[in-house]
């Protein structure tokens, strides 16, 4: 349970750059938001960690005794770095193709040679037995170039980037094989050229690859499987969908290589399926039960699964070992929520076994505690997994948090949404005290670590502060999680209204003081409730929202909207600026202008149709940030901005 400290960054030397034109500020900025090692991947004989920092790579031994071999030095970022399964090698990404070193001859080389413009590779896996590697190739040549200017210059300066837009890009994608000796990729055939979504994995046995295609509508998944020497592909699973084919996909090969697992949803769940990767195989469902599965995985030397599942409840993963002869055991713990040690897995991000299966690594949350890593047997679990680290400083312990008390509601459409609740500790009979629905997003219930401010606000604001677990969110199936295609701020607005309902109803709410706030999606839901279900709310903030869904990238908005010529009032029912003349409540709307995500254009045209409607607002801008507005002068500006605002229109 001893960590041992085996890299120091600030103490691994700077690459001098020539003629380097960075003004003094932007050196500063480089070390002020210098990302620290990355990526960290142990050598197959446990002996050292192979790491990036500063886009170079490096070689550390793990116990610690000798200081870290620059393994690459270059201008270049290199990423993606690993080592080939027998250890010869070692791998890395750059300039969107793949090198890799000979750890016995020291020669480098570049494995890969593409070089069509607007086309590289996005990632590679390397084959059982370490003679090849598996590439993923894209092609962006369609992706629109859009300009963001820099105000904050002497002289303003703006400069082109490439950005998917839905409708006006096409996304291409391929798969296929090189060696390691180098050469042309030899492609998998019959993949269709537009899948959105690919999902790869190499036999045991490196004799078959299984492919998860999506397809570019979003409404059909196949699992291929191909073989590695013809590449020659066969379908042996199809899933199809009148809304959308939700991404998690995940596939993993049986040890015999003779079988497959996959996620997939079709009972109205997610849960695990196995096939025969054989043509004409039929499917049988592993996990069953009306609950969804988060994840799961097959040690390297085992034939048992670990699966994270919502099975106890949608706001909370436990994580179980699953044997071949259907025996399943809890790993998770049991201990409650306000101990000590508090509930292993309640918050539960992921689980990470031992290639022999018998060891489990938890990585766990919960509202109360950020993330830290516990330890439990496979074998001989325990009611309390042992706790390996403590990520949090001492003074954390000072923190005065509040734990929330699970609610639910029921939404206009019969659902029951949950969500967390937070309430002054101090709060006094007869008292009534404004409140507001917290940063708006799917899955924004769940048991896991948000920070203080939902905290700060019910603490020291005297304000009542409610996290829901909006439509979309998983772990209550598969109508609930693609609920809102076509309905993007319609369904979910609806629930944000009877979420203020419940609200309301509570003696010590006073119910013209209810507000909202989100980010993203959440700032693009705050408006669509603010202008379509007024005088609900009294006030609410948008950070970062979309305004108008054509100008959203192809990936997420053909999901849920389709394409706009094909769907044109799926769009204009579902874009905030079309309802501009709707507000009648108070909004602030807050966005970074170098946001390359959802663009500043969308604030900056609402702006413009709130002024036209006559409407009185309130806007706030960051000429620096980019969507997560997260510089260490912005973020607690932001938040301060946010809270402010809040505690302004709904405080006592």
């Amino acid at each position: 349970g001893k960590p041992i400290r085996i890299t120091d960054a600030k103490a691994i030397p700077r690459i001098v750059r020539q003629d380097d034109e960075r003004s003094e500020e932007q050196k500063k900025e480089d070390e002020q938001y210098d990302p620290g090692v990355g990526a960290p991947i142990w050598s197959p004989d446990s002996k050292k960690i192979l790491f990036t920092y500063r886009g170079d790579l490096f070689e550390v031994a793990a116990d610690g005794k000798s200081a870290p071999l620059r393994r690459f030095m270059s201008t270049d970022a290199v990423s993606m770095a690993d080592y080939s399964p027998d250890g010869r090698y070692m791998s890395i990404m750059r300039g969107g193709n793949v090198h890799v070193v000979d750890l016995k001859t020291n020669e480098t080389r570049q494995v890969t040679t593409v070089s069509k413009a607007m086309t590289s590779l996005t990632g590679y896996e390397w084959s059982p037995d370490s003679l090849n590697l598996l590439v993923r190739w894209q092609d962006s040549t369609s992706a629109k170039s859009i300009i963001i200017p820099d105000y904050t210059k002497e002289m303003v300066e703006a400069g082109p980037r490439r950005r998917l837009i839905v409708g006006q890009s096409v996304f291409s994608q391929k798969i296929g094989i090189v060696p390691v000796t180098g050469g042309l990729i030899r492609w998998v055939e019959e993949i269709a050229p537009n899948a959105y979504y690919i999902v790869s994995a190499w036999a045991p046995d490196g004799s078959r690859l299984a492919i998860g295609e999506m397809s570019a509508d979003f409404k059909s998944w196949r699992l291929r499987v191909a073989d590695t020497k013809s590449l020659k592909s066969m379908p042996i699973v199809e899933q199809k969908s009148d809304r959308f084919i939700n991404d998690w996909r995940p596939i993993v090969w049986s040890r015999d290589s003779k079988n497959l697992y996959y996620g997939a949803d079709v009972d109205g769940w997610r849960h695990v399926w196995k096939i025969a990767a054989t043509a004409g195989s039929t499917p049988n469902l592993v996990t069953k039960g009306k609950y969804d599965v988060g994840g799961f995985t097959r040690p390297k030397n085992s034939d048992d699964l670990i699966l994270e599942t919502a099975e106890k409840s949608p706001l909370e993963l436990r994580t179980y070992s699953l044997a071949p002869d259907g025996k399943i055991v809890d790993l998770t713990g049991s201990s409650p929520v306000n101990s000590p040690t508090f509930a292993v897995g309640n918050g539960l991000i992921a689980s990470f076994p031992s290639e022999d299966g018998k060891h489990v690594l938890l990585e766990t949350q919960d509202r109360m505690h950020p993330s830290d890593l516990y330890y439990n047997s496979v074998e001989n679990p325990s009611r309390e997994p042992k706790r390996l680290t403590t990520s949090q400083l001492s003074e954390f312990a000072k923190a005065p948090l509040i734990q929330p008390k699970e609610i639910t509601f029921q939404s206009p459409d019969g659902k029951t949404i949950h969500g967390l609740l937070y309430l002054p500790p101090n709060l006094q009979p007869g008292v009534k005290i404004g409140a507001f629905l917290d940063n708006m997003y799917a899955d924004s219930g769940k048991n896991r670590w948000v920070g203080f401010m939902p905290s700060y606000a019910a603490r020291y604001l005297n304000l009542a502060v409610l996290s829901v677990d909006f439509r979309s969110s998983w772990g209550y199936g598969s109508d609930f999680a693609t609920g809102y295609y076509r309905s993007l701020g319609q369904i979910d607005a609806d629930e944000a209204v009877a979420a203020a309902s419940w609200l309301k109803s509570q003696s010590y709410i006073e119910p013209n003081r209810v507000g909202l706030w989100g980010w993203s999606y959440g700032g693009f839901l705050t408006e669509m409730v603010m202008f379509t279900r007024p005088g609900i709310f009294s006030a609410g903030v948008a950070v970062a929202p979309v305004t108008d869904w054509k100008h959203y990238n192809e990936w997420y908005t053909r999901h849920r909207l389709n394409l706009p010529k094909e769907d044109a009032e799926a769009y204009k029912k579902s874009s905030p600026i079309n309802f501009a003349d709707g507000l009648t409540g108070n909004i602030l709307m807050i966005h970074g202008m170098q946001d390359d995500n959802v663009l500043f254009q969308d604030t900056v045209q609402m702006t413009q149709k709130l002024i036209e409607a006559g409407k009185s607002f309130d806007v706030a801008f960051y000429p620096k940030d980019d969507h997560s507005i997260s510089r260490d002068d912005s973020r607690p500006h932001v938040f301060t901005r946010i809270m402010k605002y809040l505690y302004q229109w709904l405080g006592n």
